[in-house]
């Protein structure tokens, strides 16, 4: 969870230069961070989860109150309703009911700046990424509209990255698992300090996969080479108790001995020690394997 405090600390952050990107980001932490209360007086005020959200368009443009205390926000006043409907969170209906908007305001989301707000906004909302121990990594949205999950994958898509939902539990997830989509998301939401922590990261788990692999690879070799010994050595041991070995010439009878007593020692080092190549003292071992198999068999 660290990685994902700290990038909502950081694009929390960040500044919101147009009045209409701060609609886009506003109207997205409230559909995923946001809840409606209905005060005494039957208007409606808005509680939202967040430590910081730029307020002054809101309070020049609507003259409502906002105020904050610890990571709660909350905005009043008499334009609450029609803060909402610009917001395209709250719609009316022609008989003049209030409904709540599930989906994403289009008109919100005109502009690639606006979009990255708005993205920025529900990851900060409602976001988490996670760094799988065992490999991979997971970023997704949560939220109860399976409309605007689906909205938000059609944005997503419109800035290049491909996402999908699925259903879980009681809300929907909108998920994305291939790293380099994970690493422009984060860059288009401005999270530029998780951008590097991410791709470290990845950095860092590949050059680990790859030692693993010439590890593992160093190990294979080294037990072909000690399984390959023993086998020399069963044989080397066999035709001395039967006596064939003093049967063959100098170089195999030296070969042999010095195999039995150095069984360690790889193709490179015998071949070095005898001053023979190193593809002679493997013909000639595999040669005196052959003839102790032979000797076994009967």
């Amino acid at each position: 969870m660290s990685i994902t405090l700290d990038i909502k600390k950081e694009i929390s952050q960040r500044e919101i230069a147009e009045d209409c990107c701060n609609a886009a980001f506003l109207s997205a932490l409230i559909k995923t961070a946001g809840s409606l209360v209905i005060e005494g007086n039957k208007r409606l005020s808005i509680e939202l989860v967040s430590s910081k959200v730029k307020t002054d368009y809101i309070e020049e443009l609507y003259g409502l109150t906002v105020q904050q205390a610890d990571k709660i926000i909350k905005i009043s006043g008499v334009r609450t309703e029609e803060l909402l409907g610009d917001l395209g969170i709250l719609t009316r209906g022609a008989d003049g009911t209030k409904n709540l908007a599930n989906g994403i305001d289009k008109h919100l989301i005109q502009g690639d700046c606006c979009k990255a707000l708005y993205i920025r906004g529900a990851f900060l909302g409602a976001g988490s990424l996670s760094i799988i121990k065992k490999g991979g990594y997971h970023l997704q949205f949560a939220n109860s509209s399976l409309e605007f999950c689906n909205n938000l994958v059609d944005m997503l898509t419109l800035v290049g990255i491909s996402s999908k939902v699925i259903a879980h539990a009681d809300q929907y997830l909108v998920y994305i698992k291939d790293s380099q989509s994970i690493s422009d998301l984060l860059a288009i939401v401005g999270a530029d300090k998780g951008v590097l922590k991410l791709n470290n990261n990845i950095v860092e788990r590949e050059f680990g996969c790859l030692l693993n692999r010439q590890t593992n690879c160093i190990l294979a070799n080294i037990d072909k080479t000690v399984t390959a010994s023993v086998m020399q050595c069963k044989a080397i041991q066999k035709l001395s108790d039967d006596g064939r070995l003093a049967q063959l010439s100098e170089d195999y009878i030296t070969l042999a001995n010095l195999r039995l007593a150095q069984p360690s020692m790889t193709y490179q080092e015998l071949s070095e020690n005898l001053r023979i190549s190193k593809s002679s003292v493997k013909y000639k071992l595999d040669k005196l394997v052959q003839l102790g198999t032979r000797i076994m068999k009967t």
